[in-house]
């Protein structure tokens, strides 16, 4: 359905107006229409109704009278003597002094012989209808009939003649009276209603008279109009049908007295549907004209209300536009004057939020930015230094929001003490601050200076008695059509490399710095590619349990078939990953294959043991790895599938109730926990001893020099007794000569992995690997490298 839009609210509020107007305006005509046509169809009715009922009492009347004079005629001494000859003059000079519709008079013996007032010895007329009853002493109407003394369409009255002692018949007088005389006399019946006509039809529903002398007694009313042949059937009502000059309401009601007569007034239904067409004429101008003053009328009371909403919107949008000076002219009190106001309080507000850094009252992001542009636009020479918090990812998660607000307004204390007058400085990040210092060229090297020299002191947090450090990355407005956006991305490609080079708190831009940024972020693409796109794929290298000489599990290890550089191990793309957010994805990736090639192992191979898997840092703290976990059990349901989870110190560094629930939770479904890497970050034995960890796998760093160092040596076996006395498994990694496994062995370490049983092979490859290995560990104790 098409929608209407309008560009103002005045349109809208005009239209609407006027549109409801407009509404109730015809709903009104057309009511008014509707109950006009109904009262007129009443009155028309009523009046017609009653004009029949009037009409045919006259004509009942007029039947009667006629009876009579007849009748009168009938009883005069000269008929009673049935001579004709006197009878025959009187009779004439009578029918020239009655109406023209009466035709003759004629007398009839009993023998049906009988004379006309126009003619003697007329005929026999014994096998009329109306004669035996005649005879028999009854005044009686014929039905219509042809005149056989005129030949014209009549009816007869006639009335018996009877002796002086009136004891007996003696004879039947009769008056013929023409039907189309009849009619013209109906005629005046119309007068009330214009070009309507008024009928009589019999009972059968043929013409008695009509304006058409030809369908007298010829035509049939139903033939003509269907819907009267049931309408005939009651003695008195109304029907609309169909004539040949337009539609037409018929009213009739029974004569009384004829042999079931019906007198008819046809009235055109346009007499009726005029008066009504006429107001809704004089309704629709009167409309028309009332249309027009609303529209002046809408038009001013649209303005009225929508002006100051107009006023209002544009300040609305010179202030979504940014214009953050423009205020609402609060001219009134009502609802349109509060919203002013509000909209002006809304304004200071949000000038300060947008310029200003709430927490640490500096100036924002957008303020540093608008004014690194107009700085760039003058003379002299820009440094450009932003600042971050190190770890500060850490921070947060460790001590919580309040200890972290604490932090950063320490640093932004002590920013705003350093010495130069015209620095500008601004918080432009969750833990970033900007600097800008114009400078002349003699004083570059002491500014530097003095940066370091900030950055090398750590801030305290009293509240937590912690240390904050920052590092930065610096570049210097060499170019003179150097644009703001292009300066600022020098400086945060310093920074980036300040990050990581953790040695040195300031860098100064280098331009290698920046291509090697594109490149790490075209090389994420890459790893996000090959992750939809399936390129990635695992290797596992077995786990050996050197107590029972056989393979108990393996380590699961991710490889990238690159397109262009060929299979890439994890060193050479987990880095990146990691910098761009994809390491969980991989993890989760991980995780999904190793159940799926169980789950097509199994169909051949009856158990091959568990399967390690290595997780994030950040995954791992995630409330929703649990539920990940349960998800991929569920896919390996009815499998002997057991997971490994393998995390690094780093991961138990944060002792958060989500780690711990984490931990739990993943016990409860029987996941079990290896911490690996050991002793390679900063190790603790809380942690051990706290966190329901079952594998204990000392880095591979300790095991290389095992064979070569006492010292190493002494220290591997410090571990070795540790795990055991803590019931944890100790697993060697990075085994790859024979004198590292006797020394493990005689240290009691129970489990071991490297390249002297086998280096990592593809998942195809895996179930044949192990079982060969298994064979060669029953065999004999491990001899060389190359033997196993």
């Amino acid at each position: 359905m098409q929608k209407f839009s309008f560009t103002s609210i005045r349109q809208r509020v005009l239209v609407l107006f006027l549109a409801v107007t407009i509404a109730i305006t015809f709903l009104s005509i057309a009511i008014t229409g509707y109950l006009t046509r109904l009262q007129v169809n009443s009155l028309v009715q009523q009046n017609a109704f009653c004009a029949v009922r009037t009409h045919v009492q006259n004509i009942t009347s007029w039947r009667q009278e006629r009876m009579q004079e007849i009748q009168q005629l009938a009883n005069t001494p000269l008929l009673k003597t049935m001579d004709w000859d006197q009878i025959e003059p009187f009779l004439q000079r009578q029918i020239r002094d009655l109406a023209d519709y009466y035709l003759i008079f004629f007398l009839a013996e009993p023998n049906g012989n009988y004379h006309t007032s126009l003619k003697r010895s007329a005929g026999n007329l014994s096998d009329r209808s109306y004669f035996p009853a005649a005879l028999n002493g009854r005044t009686t109407i014929s039905e219509p009939l042809i005149s056989r003394s005129t030949g014209e369409k009549s009816i007869v009255i006639a009335t018996p003649v009877t002796n002086k002692e009136e004891t007996e018949t003696i004879g039947v007088l009769g008056l013929s009276i023409s039907l189309a005389e009849i009619h013209r006399e109906l005629g005046a019946l119309k007068m009330e209603f214009p070009n309507s006509q008024a009928f009589i039809v019999d009972k059968n529903g043929y013409f008695v008279t009509h304006p058409d002398t030809n369908v007298i007694m010829q035509a049939n009313i139903a033939e003509q109009h269907p819907p009267w042949e049931a309408a005939l059937l009651a003695k008195e009502g109304s029907i609309t049908y169909q004539g040949e000059k337009g539609r037409y309401r018929g009213y009739f009601a029974e004569i009384p007295g004829s042999d079931s007569w019906r007198l008819v007034v046809q009235i055109p239904t346009e007499y009726i549907n005029e008066p009504v067409r006429r107001l809704v004429i004089y309704l629709a101008l009167l409309a028309a004209g009332f249309i027009i003053i609303t529209v002046w009328i809408g038009s001013w009371f649209s303005a009225t209300i929508t002006d100051p909403i107009v006023e209002l919107s544009g300040v609305l949008k010179r202030g979504s536009e940014g214009d953050l000076t423009v205020r609402a002219q609060v001219q009134s009190y009502d609802e349109i004057g509060e919203t002013g106001a509000a909209f002006n309080r809304m304004m200071e507000t949000i000038g300060t939020m947008t310029y200003y850094d709430p927490l640490t009252g500096l100036p924002n992001r957008q303020s540093f930015l608008a004014h690194l542009k107009n700085t760039l636009t003058g003379e002299g020479i820009t440094l450009l230094a932003l600042l971050a918090i190190r770890d500060f990812s850490e921070l947060k998660t460790l001590s919580g929001p309040e200890i972290t607000d604490q932090a950063l307004l320490a640093v932004a204390e002590s920013l705003q003490s350093f010495q130069n007058e015209d620095a500008f400085i601004a918080r432009i990040g969750d833990g970033e601050f900007g600097l800008i210092i114009p400078f002349n060229a003699r004083g570059v090297l002491k500014l530097i200076d003095e940066l370091e020299h900030f950055l090398s002191r750590p801030f305290h947090v009293e509240s937590c008695n912690w240390q904050v450090r920052l590092y930065g990355g610096a570049a210097i407005s060499e170019q003179s059509d150097l644009d703001s956006e292009a300066f600022y991305q020098q400086a945060q490609a310093a920074l980036y490399e300040a990050e990581l080079a953790k040695e040195q708190q300031i860098k100064l831009f280098n331009p290698t710095t920046q291509a090697a940024i594109r490149n790490r972020v075209r090389f994420q693409t890459e790893i996000r590619s090959a992750l939809e796109k399936d390129e990635l794929t695992l290797f596992y290298q077995p786990i050996i349990d050197l107590r029972k000489r056989q393979v108990v599990g393996k380590e699961a290890l991710i490889r990238w078939h690159h397109p262009k550089r060929g299979l890439l191990l994890p060193a050479d793309f987990l880095p990146a990953a990691e910098q761009g957010g994809l390491i969980e994805d991989i993890g989760e990736y991980v995780m999904w294959k190793a159940c799926l090639h169980h789950n097509a192992w199994r169909a051949e191979h009856d158990n091959l043991g568990w399967v390690a898997v290595n997780i994030s840092a950040n995954q791992f703290r995630s409330p929703n790895f649990p539920a990940l976990i349960q998800s991929i059990f569920a896919k390996c349901a009815g499998s002997d599938f057991t997971l490994h989870i393998e995390i690094t110190e780093d991961a138990m560094l944060a002792p958060t109730n989500a780690v711990l629930d984490n931990l739990k939770e993943l016990r409860r479904m029987g996941v079990s926990l290896a911490i690996d890497d050991f002793g390679t970050a900063y190790s603790s034995l809380e942690y051990i001893v706290r966190y329901p960890m079952e594998i204990l796998k000392i880095d591979r760093a300790f095991i290389e020099p095992l064979d070569k160092n006492t010292r190493t040596a002494g220290l591997v076996r410090s571990v070795v007794a540790m795990g055991e006395n803590l019931s944890m498994q100790v697993v060697a990694e990075g085994v790859e000569r024979k004198e590292q496994l006797r020394l493990l062995l005689d240290m009691g370490c129970a489990g071991a992995q490297g390249f002297y049983f086998s280096p990592p092979v593809p998942w195809q490859k895996y179930p044949q690997t192990a079982l060969r290995l298994n064979e060669k560990l029953q065999q004999s104790l491990f001899r060389t490298v190359e033997n196993i």
